[in-house]
């Protein structure tokens, strides 16, 4: 099961060329609003 952090990574940021690794291991833990 994905968090809503981690799709954000796959739907929105790999595509739109994010490929620094860096950035998406953090975009991908580091809680989201509520």
């Amino acid at each position: 099961m994905s968090t809503p952090a981690q799709r954000m990574v796959a739907e929105q940021l790999r595509p739109h060329g994010v490929s620094d690794e860096r950035v998406l291991e953090a975009m991908a833990s580091v809680p989201r609003e509520e």
